[in-house]
């Protein structure tokens, strides 16, 4: 009778995906338990402070002076929490598209990259007219067809402008153009802000990133927008490319491929 064997029997399994899951999460309890909770506080205590403000207010000793204060004082409590609903507003919109964009997959549409920069501008004229920033752009007559979701790609433009211009001076200029190479088309967008560093740009796309030297500033935002910008373009199999010295401003162009389907007549 042949002696029992013993062995080990060994299951390998990857877990990368379970680990980018788990971080995932982490990320967006962080985002949850910080970003969004801050703007919603703040307008609680605001709420709270008007309120206690108020009963002070219903004293009999009221005076003309006492009137005109309170207000005024009303008036900077609503705009404040105005400006607080907004950002938790943008941040909550902004962390629901990113999560869109990681799951489902992109729409195959013939997407003219002219006409889509065109309507990004227009979305963002009046923030650019309140810095006093030009958006230079010469509508090209050719057709710069390329294969994608025409939503997701706008949004990407309007998000690549917004932050041109929160990180550009007052007066200056925001330039835009358009590159064709053999296979490719190329969105480049130039703006004259503080440039960005070669540590930085390292991290750039990262969620919830955000500049050195912006940190501490009233300038909003927690580094959704450029995650959204790099998860679009890579499920496009797009590229960016990035070239920005401090102090001279920075320059992201975005690589398409040219769509090689007849397109549809405008």
């Amino acid at each position: 009778v042949a002696p029992p064997t013993t062995g080990w029997l060994l299951t390998l399994v990857d877990i990368t995906r379970m680990r980018q899951a788990m971080a995932q999460r982490d990320e967006a309890m962080n985002f949850i338990s910080h970003d969004i909770r801050a703007p919603i506080g703040a307008i609680v205590t605001l709420l709270e402070m008007d309120r206690a403000f108020g009963a002070q207010r219903s004293a009999p000793a009221s005076t003309a002076l006492t009137a005109a204060a309170t207000e005024a004082s009303g008036r900077d409590t609503e705009a404040r929490i105005e400006r607080y609903a907004r950002s938790a507003l943008a941040l909550a919109d902004d962390f629901v598209h990113l999560a869109r964009a990681q799951q489902q997959a992109p729409r195959q549409d013939a997407v003219d990259l002219g006409q889509l920069l065109d309507q990004a501008i227009d979305d963002s004229w009046a923030a650019a007219q309140a810095k006093r920033i030009q958006i230079e752009w010469m509508p090209q007559e050719v057709e710069a067809f390329t294969t994608g979701d025409t939503s997701q790609l706008r949004r990407v433009l309007v998000n690549l402008l917004s932050n041109a211009l929160k990180y550009s001076p007052a007066g200056s200029t925001v330039h835009c153009s358009m590159e064709e190479r053999a296979a490719h088309w190329v969105l480049v967008l130039r703006d004259e802000g503080d440039g960005i560093s070669a540590e930085q740009q390292a991290t750039l796309f990262a969620p919830f990133t955000r500049l050195a030297q912006h940190e501490h500033s009233r300038i909003q935002g927690v580094g959704l927008g450029l995650a959204f910008v790099l998860t679009v373009m890579q499920r496009h199999g797009a590229v960016i490319e990035l070239s920005s010295t401090p102090g001279q401003g920075s320059t992201f162009k975005l690589v398409f491929a040219k769509r090689t389907e007849a397109a549809p007549a405008r």
